[in-house]
């Protein structure tokens, strides 16, 4: 049972931190720090729990898992409000690209600027 649980974990992590990735890496400068930071800390834990069954030998439980399951869930029904880049309020303010319309493209964004 606990291989079972223990890859359950690594496949989760491994899902948490592309996720987190994948929203990280269409940050920039203009995006609040606080969110970079959220970003970069929720991608460094779920990169600690990759390597944490290795390094000390740790075994997860059912209700990490459920947390971790949880966590991943929120980052995948979240993903959809940045399909189209960095939504406009975790921008600084004064540096949100203007829209009015979703399929419009980001003028000013973090897509001009890297």
């Amino acid at each position: 049972m606990d291989d079972v649980l223990l890859i359950a974990h690594e496949l989760l992590c491994v899902a948490l931190f592309w996720a987190v990735f994948s929203k990280l890496v269409a940050c920039c400068a203009k995006v609040r720090i606080a969110v970079r930071l959220a970003f970069f800390a929720l991608g460094g834990a779920a990169c600690a729990g990759m390597v944490a069954p290795l390094s000390w030998h740790y075994v997860p439980n059912a209700f990490t898992l459920l947390l971790l399951t949880a966590v991943c869930a929120v980052e995948w029904v979240t993903a959809h409000y940045w399909a189209a880049g960095v939504p406009d309020p975790f921008y600084k303010p004064g540096c949100a690209p203007r829209r009015r319309r979703a399929a419009d493209f980001l003028q000013g964004g973090c897509r001009d600027h890297p």
